[in-house]
């Protein structure tokens, strides 16, 4: 937890009700902190990015009492962000954009493995490519062998993460030409009246991605640059500022384009699966968007539109909704939705005979987040139980939980 102004970073530990309090993290803001602490794979170890009298210092803290093991300052001047590999080997580092393209590859203990200074030009009119602007997202993919690349530019370059080098680059264009191997998808909104208000056509044309809007009277959030791997590293979404309601699809292994997601809205998130592989959720920001969610794969016949609004009490949202993969061992994947006041699960499955978390907890009486049969209750328990239920308000009984299939 970081306080106001980022004065100090705080680590509760729950078991014993203490916390752990380290000074001067670089991030403190929702949007930003999480860039600026990574917890290592298996061993738990603390990596955290602070910055003292004008300088960056990285720390790697003891996964149990978070005291310092070990601390230096990295070879940055801005440092935008940490993250560990996926293995735990390697803590990956980025400089800022207006320091161009840097990204560092630090062991566990602070050694200098390696440093990508980016890509080398490709066309003649890249000759000075190195003086502009940097390095704006780096992603890991979640077997580490790959790193995506965004910066102010039109592409994001894919690195070999124990090399560091370029590998390739996947170039955005404006005109996307329909092919066997791409498929292009374009959000139709209708009257929500006569049914789905929100449907897609696929393109058999070449389509131009919608550009950013600019002037007007009405003020829009800033564009957003957006790279995710999904569970099996072989596909990448990505979503670029110049196009903010546009979602590319490429495949890593063959360097090839294989989606196009035209939206009306900006995109605003984009999350792959945890677990199973090639399912992507997209959310957009805009009016009509709220407490809508997206829902794509290469088998389906476009992307499925959720309606949470449409499930609650007067179709009304309660501020603003969040959505999350439900990570659980059964085969269906399970959407977690929620505003400030409901929650809904939602299955993906187009089979009732396929299993859902809120199936397995009524078959079997277990709870979903401990799996301890709660039936059997301690026969002391019994002995204090008041039969008297006459003092008992029961004349609305409140439905803690409440699961719909969309």
């Amino acid at each position: 937890m970081c306080s106001s102004f980022g004065l100090k970073f705080s680590v509760f530990d729950l078991t014993t009700s203490r916390a752990v309090e380290i000074g001067s993290p670089k991030f403190h803001q929702p949007t930003s902190a999480p860039r600026g602490f990574a917890l290592r794979p298996g061993s738990g170890h603390l990596a955290l990015l602070t910055r003292v009298s004008g300088k960056d210092i990285v720390s790697i803290h003891h996964p149990t009492t978070r005291g310092v093991q070990r601390s230096w300052h990295p070879e940055t001047v801005d440092a935008q962000g940490l993250t560990w590999t996926p293995d735990g080997r390697r803590l990956i580092m980025w400089e800022s954009a207006a320091q161009g393209h840097k990204v560092l590859f630090y062991t566990a203990d602070g050694h200098l493995l390696n440093t990508w200074s980016g890509p080398s030009a490709f066309e003649p009119e890249e000759k000075h490519f190195d003086l502009g602007a940097g390095v704006k997202v780096c992603q890991v993919s979640p077997d580490g062998a790959r790193i995506a690349v965004c910066d102010h530019t039109r592409n994001v370059c894919i690195l070999d993460t124990k090399p560091a080098t370029a590998s390739m680059r996947l170039e955005h264009s404006a005109a996307i030409v329909p092919k066997n191997t791409v498929q292009i998808w374009q959000e139709q909104i209708g009257d929500a009246q006569l049914g789905s208000a929100h449907t897609f056509v696929k393109a058999t044309q070449s389509v131009s991605a919608p550009g950013r809007v600019s002037g007007g009277s009405v003020e829009t959030k800033p564009s957003r640059t957006l790279a995710v791997f999904d569970a099996s590293s072989t596909l990448l979404a990505t979503a670029l500022e110049d196009w903010p309601s546009t979602v590319w699809v490429w495949d890593i292994l063959s360097s090839e384009l294989r989606a196009v997601l035209v939206f009306h809205g900006s995109i605003s998130a984009l999350t792959w699966h945890p677990t199973q592989r090639e399912l992507l959720s997209i959310t957009c920001e805009g009016d009509g968007y709220d407490g809508l969610v997206f829902t794509w794969d290469p088998l389906s016949d476009g992307p499925k539109t959720i309606d949470f609004a449409a499930q609650l009490p007067d179709a009304k949202l309660f501020g603003k909704s969040q959505v999350s993969w439900l990570n659980w061992a059964g085969d269906s994947a399970v959407l977690l939705i929620g505003d400030t006041k409901h929650r809904l699960m939602v299955s993906m499955s187009e089979s009732d005979t396929c299993g859902a978390p809120w199936q397995d907890a009524q078959r079997s009486d277990l709870t979903m987040t401990t799996g301890k049969d709660e039936t059997q209750l301690d026969p002391t328990a019994f002995a204090e139980f008041d039969e008297d239920l006459s003092n008992l308000d029961m004349s609305e009984v409140d439905d803690t939980f409440a699961f719909k299939k969309i």
